[in-house]
């Protein structure tokens, strides 16, 4: 047991918890052991008694050129609190979030003042290093423990935990929180999934998985299971929102490299997945729409010319998301319960056109009306849903704008056919084709895109983004026995 010796009349004169014991004690009495006065172990260690005393006498931490680890700094905290030491606490505290954690991702700002300075972007104005990312959980442990509760500390440690959501959640200490605090860290960092942070939350993802890949302790598979459960709702975010996903500069910054640094490849192959694991009959019409012309038919507004060269290993990544995505429209007749699900309805028409082409199933078939509530699709014999009269898109056969082609096949299951237009590399491709063998599927009002005359990489593409965005319909309605859709040309069109 450590003894320290001190003045009487300076613990009384600085300290409420001292008054209140040495008050009834004469000053001129000699020492005896009515005076001593034993504390608590913990939290008063030899280290901690030492910085406490020296506080009280010196009004500040840094009286020597000795210094504390986290532990002793917790221990300072709950002996500032025994002595009522308000002074302290606030110095220790400050201390704790300053230097222990480098700033803690600003635990002392309120939330409206913290997201006025981070833009609501995830993750930002905070440090990462190793030794914040060991020493948060403790942090948070800490201010949450029944006799500390600071919800200063609290709001700083959970911010900082939710800011170091992947390869910062991959430790023990992390995994050994209490299930609520660690359920509560992964509803926010669901609160901070938005178009705006859901690509950098999807790399912080798969770096968390990648470290816990070879780990089969069992706090892994907790943290595995977390992550989990946050990347979930990245992929819904991530489909839900392709279009504006695309459009932030994360990802924009990497289609203008083009695959120039080392991990950009793999970063795409990410994205692409987690459009295909987000996939549902609601979003994934719209999904493929959104990889043609927000990705593949991107072009430089201060060139004009595509973003991706023919030749971009990127381009290759997203070409081949893009045919798995008509595969997962195209599988097991899937598409009906796209129709059904409204899946079709907002799509430009050269889109919907392109799918029919992929999938084999007529336009009109997908863009047939939805059946009435409850019911779902009716397949015919021939494998199409006959449901009456036919909403038609304005862009014929021989006139879908779309991808980049580069594969050796531009249908599922089928060998490619000639394209309508023939375009040099770094031009706009069309892989629309004038149909398949049997009878011809027309559609109203539509005219092929012009075909440029550049014949060299570094001349501007002739058309860069998606034609006929318009949806135009068509009267006409399809007998309840048929088998097939032939549309007169001669019908009117609305």
């Amino acid at each position: 047991m450590a003894a320290f010796s001190s003045h009487r009349f300076i613990l009384v004169s600085r300290s409420q918890y001292f008054r209140e014991r040495l008050q009834s004690t004469s000053f001129a009495l000699p020492t005896t052991d009515e005076n001593e006065i034993k504390l608590p172990s913990p939290p008063f260690t030899p280290a901690s008694v030492h910085f406490t005393l020296g506080f009280i006498y010196t009004g500040t931490l840094s009286f020597s050129h000795r210094t504390f680890d986290l532990t002793t700094a917790f221990h300072i905290y709950r002996a500032a609190m025994y002595l009522q030491l308000d002074s302290l606490h606030r110095e220790i505290q400050a201390r704790i979030v300053e230097e222990m954690v480098h700033g803690l991702f600003h635990a002392f700002l309120p939330f409206d003042q913290y997201e006025k300075i981070t833009a609501g972007r995830w993750g930002v104005g905070g440090c990462k290093c190793k030794q914040c990312q060991r020493r948060a959980p403790r942090v948070l442990e800490f201010a949450m423990s029944p006799d500390v509760n600071d919800p200063i500390l609290t709001r700083g440690a959970q911010r900082a935990l939710s800011g170091m959501f992947g390869e910062g959640w991959c430790q023990a200490d992390f995994a050994n929180l209490p299930p609520k605090t660690r359920s509560n860290l992964v509803k926010g960092v669901s609160l901070r999934t938005n178009p705006m942070n859901v690509i950098p939350l999807l790399f912080a993802a798969q770096a968390a998985l990648t470290k816990l890949e070879n780990n089969s302790e069992a706090w892994a598979e907790e943290v595995r299971e977390m992550v989990h459960t946050v990347r979930k709702r990245i992929d819904d975010t991530m489909c839900g929102n392709a279009e504006e996903v695309f459009e932030q500069e994360e990802w924009l910054s990497i289609l203008e490299r083009d695959g120039a640094q080392f991990s950009d490849n793999e970063k795409v192959g990410w994205v692409m997945d987690s459009l295909i694991r987000g996939l549902n009959d609601k979003n994934a019409g719209m999904v493929y729409q959104t990889v043609v012309s927000a990705i593949l038919l991107r072009a430089d507004p201060t060139t004009g010319h595509t973003v991706l060269p023919m030749t971009s290993v990127v381009r290759a990544s997203v070409e081949r998301a893009r045919l798995e995505i008509a595969r997962w429209i195209g599988r097991k007749n899937r598409w009906q319960f796209v129709h059904a699900a409204g899946g079709f309805e907002e799509m430009d028409g050269w889109a919907v056109k392109e799918i029919s082409d992929e999938i084999d199933v007529p336009v009109e078939a997908l863009l047939a009306p939805r059946p009435a509530s409850g019911s779902g699709p009716s397949p015919s014999r021939s494998g199409l849903t006959t449901t009456g009269p036919h909403r038609i898109y304005g862009d014929s056969d021989s006139a879908s704008i779309s991808s980049f082609h580069t594969g050796s096949k531009s249908r599922i299951g089928k060998e490619p056919t000639p394209s309508v237009h023939s375009i040099s590399r770094g031009s706009v491709h069309s892989t629309a084709t004038t149909g398949r063998p049997g009878p011809r599927r027309n559609v109203a009002n539509s005219a092929p895109p012009p075909a440029p005359s550049a014949t060299s990489r570094n001349q501007p593409a002739a058309r860069l983004k998606p034609i006929l965005s318009s949806r135009v319909q068509s009267t006409v309605s399809q007998p309840s026995n048929a088998s097939q859709f032939n549309i007169p040309r001669s019908e009117p069109v609305v």
